[in-house]
């Protein structure tokens, strides 16, 4: 669920635009869409799988016979974008360095799914490889046709085409200078041969070793993260956040820090919760926040469930989802095994991302655009529009590769401070999360708690299985940036329906057990949970 309008389509003008053409080239083009511009809907992370159609926007061919490809999974070390342009590559035949993989602004594509679950080369292969294999076999037909040739007569190599007679054709001798869109096959169009599905002794680029374009910058300290963007005139912020969740403010005394050198301004919202300010020196920062004196109100402490809750609830046999059934999973042990009983328990876990969140914002002329490291930029783009008032396509987002991310990269509250400094001086604003906020103000994984009863025979055999869950649901995440009461409720409907997807992963056990038995207990945490890369449900 995201908050997007249905693909209602894209002039050829915008698309070269958004994409940074200069009229040249070549590219593939489904009927695409971008980002609605007003909802009353929250804003929501994309979680919509691509479909085969969506690759056509993602590969452009340049005059000179390189590759652009418009990476859709955001890089926090995982390499799927190195994984990805191998595909582009096996299918067009070319090496490393004639394609350039860019992480594209959301001004550049339509929204695509936010890079979560491990999922990004199996999700992402076909609609890749498909575009991929589409512009190929384009750019042949271009070639018989030029050389007044049969089809079948145009044969591989690399970058480019053996036509009859043994001559050499380009790819670049195929693009001419005005730029081609090529529309959307029909839906009887015959598909292409996939390169990239031959036999592994076949492949010519996936699975070599390419050397990643980053690598580099990180080993020599180059490499430019959202905390190294600099722009023209900006000025650096901070946004006091509360002590506690759900701590309101109550008053706020800035007179001791108003006099300060360096003091932009002091922006403040009580009915938002908000108190930042703005100065020309980052090295001021820390002095300013001490100045400023705030006054919170909070409820009593908040604390996850803990051990004695789940145990209560295993006492009170409260489990209203059975995720998997089969035999007689409680019968008592048979002759000759073994019973095995234990209980486990995780606290909840904080990301602890390498890199600190950070944003750069400019807010001028009724438009903003964001620099910043994200697990889903769309989602960005959302929140950030939600927090100046602005539409979505006011709004465009500069994706920068992550120093880390574990699942606790979906949002960039960093950008969205920013933004709100930003729009108030009318200047670029750099705001940076510290690693206490980090610890502090981010999501966390939620805690769980593991009661597994096992009988095993004497053949080492696993004849019973029992094993009783109790955690939080992680789809709730997002909701929790908006506030743990919608949290809570979304949490409600989510366990009506059903145990969490997300939370349960990797609950059902590989094993063939002829007797077991999985149950699952809903807890509410009172802190802000979400997804956490890990093992799932997995003790």
């Amino acid at each position: 669920m995201s908050d997007h309008k249905k693909p209602s389509g894209v002039t050829r003008r915008t698309f070269l635009r958004r994409t940074g053409w200069a009229a040249v080239g070549l590219t593939a083009i489904a009927v695409v869409g971008y980002p609605y511009v007003g909802t009353a809907m929250p804003a929501l992370p994309s979680f919509s799988n691509p479909q085969i159609g969506d690759g056509w926007a993602w590969i452009q061919m340049l005059p000179d016979g390189r590759i652009r490809f418009y990476c859709p999974r955001m890089e926090m070390g995982q390499g799927a974008n190195l994984g990805l342009a191998q595909i582009v590559a096996e299918e067009l035949n070319v090496g490393q360095n004639d394609i350039e993989c860019l992480l594209p602004d959301t001004s550049q594509t339509a929204v695509f799914k936010a890079t979560v679950g491990s999922e990004s080369i199996v999700k992402f292969f076909q609609p890749v490889s498909l575009a991929a294999a589409r512009l190929r076999e384009e750019l042949r037909l271009r070639a018989a046709r030029q050389a007044r040739v049969k089809l079948a007569e145009v044969k591989d190599r690399d970058g480019g085409f053996i036509l009859p007679g043994g001559v050499n054709i380009t790819y670049g001798d195929l693009v001419q200078k005005t730029a081609i869109v090529l529309p959307e096959p029909s839906s009887d169009s015959a598909m292409p041969m996939q390169y990239a599905l031959r036999d592994a002794q076949a492949l010519q680029t996936i699975g070599q070793r390419w050397r990643h374009p980053d690598l580099h910058g990180i080993v020599t300290g180059t490499q430019v993260y959202s905390r190294d963007v600099v722009v023209p005139d900006m000025v650096y912020g901070r946004v006091m956040r509360p002590p506690k969740i759900g701590a309101r403010i109550v008053k706020i005394d800035t007179s001791r820090a108003e006099p300060l050198p360096d003091l932009i301004k002091i922006v403040e919202d009580k009915a938002q919760n908000f108190i930042g300010f703005v100065c020309d020196n980052p090295f001021i920062l820390d002095e300013v926040a001490e100045a400023i004196e705030v006054t919170w109100h909070s409820n009593e402490d908040v604390f996850p469930a803990d051990r004695e809750t789940a145990e209560m609830l295993r006492e009170t046999n409260a489990f209203p989802h059975v995720v998997a059934s089969n035999g007689e999973a409680v019968d008592e042990s048979g002759e000759g095994e073994i019973s095995v009983s234990g209980a486990y328990f995780t606290p909840p876990a904080a990301h602890t991302a390498m890199e600190p969140r950070a944003g750069v914002v400019s807010v001028s002329n009724g438009k903003a655009e964001v620099w910043c490291g994200s697990q889903d930029s769309f989602f960005v783009q959302q929140r950030v529009a939600k927090a100046i008032g602005f539409k979505n396509d006011a709004v465009n987002v500069h994706s920068l590769r992550m120093g880390g991310g574990f699942g606790g990269r979906l949002a960039c509250w960093a950008s969205e401070d920013a933004a709100v400094l930003s729009n108030a001086v009318q200047r670029p604003v750099r705001v940076q999360w510290s690693r206490e906020d980090e610890q502090q103000h981010n999501y966390f994984q939620p805690p769980f708690s593991h009661f597994i009863d096992a009988r095993v025979d004497s053949a080492g055999i696993i004849t019973r299985w029992n094993h009783d869950c109790v955690s939080a649901p992680i789809i709730t995440g997002p909701f929790s940036f908006m506030g743990m009461p919608l949290a809570d409720t979304v949490t409600s409907v989510v366990d009506w329906i059903g145990p969490d997807k997300g939370t349960m992963r990797g609950i059902v056990s590989p094993y063939a057990m002829p007797n077991h038995r999985i149950r699952f207990a809903p807890a509410r945490t009172g802190i802000p949970v979400g997804a956490f890369r890990g093992l799932g449900a997995a003790p």
